[in-house]
């Protein structure tokens, strides 16, 4: 059964469905006549927006209910990208840290002559003798996964603290000691 470890930020999926769904709520109400008649041509671009909208809110709720870190069978699960989860053993992963890193998010008219935006991050450090897993390509806005660390931006995931931290590295020392029960087990012939 998996583990949700880190979720993804609930408040952007608020915000981000919001104007999806006040247009299909108007195309509702001007497709359904209480608006009285209205031409078809206008009729036509309504549905066509309202399926539009519909669409987007869909792959907007599937991507927001994604948890940004999770675990499972020895795996922990790392979603930054829109595609399946990229799994890492979870031997190979040595401890969560906070960080803190660009956002990639867009400059206000007040921030366009000052510093880039920043964002607290989650830093997953992985064992060195990992090569196989010290490097994938990931959705940038997401987070950054090079030479090993994976840096999951705060942005796109629930609001970063101490209590995060320590709760994720709690649930690694019970996971780490979990596959270590389970590979003494094995070793010594007994179920």
């Amino acid at each position: 059964m998996r583990d949700v470890w880190l979720k993804p930020n609930q408040r952007a999926l608020t915000a981000s469905i919001v104007m999806p769904l006040a247009i299909i709520v108007g195309a509702a109400l001007m497709l359904t006549g209480v608006l009285g008649d209205v031409h078809w041509v206008i009729q036509g671009v309504t549905g066509g927006l309202a399926l539009v909208s519909g669409f987007a809110v869909v792959v907007l709720v599937k991507w927001f209910c994604h948890p940004r870190l999770a675990y499972e069978d020895g795996v922990l699960l790392v979603n930054l990208n829109a595609g399946p989860a990229l799994k890492v053993p979870i031997d190979f992963v040595e401890v969560f840290f906070a960080g803190q890193s660009n956002s990639h998010m867009p400059k206000t008219v007040q921030q366009t002559n000052s510093v880039t935006p920043e964002s607290r991050t989650i830093v997953v450090r992985l064992a060195e003798r990992a090569t196989q897993y010290h490097s994938r390509t990931v959705m940038p806005r997401l987070g950054s996964w090079e030479h090993g660390y994976i840096v999951v931006r705060g942005t796109w995931c629930e609001p970063i603290n101490r209590e995060v931290i320590k709760g994720l590295n709690k649930r690694l020392v019970a996971a780490h000691r979990a596959i270590r029960g389970v590979l003494e087990t094995d070793g010594d012939g007994h179920d």
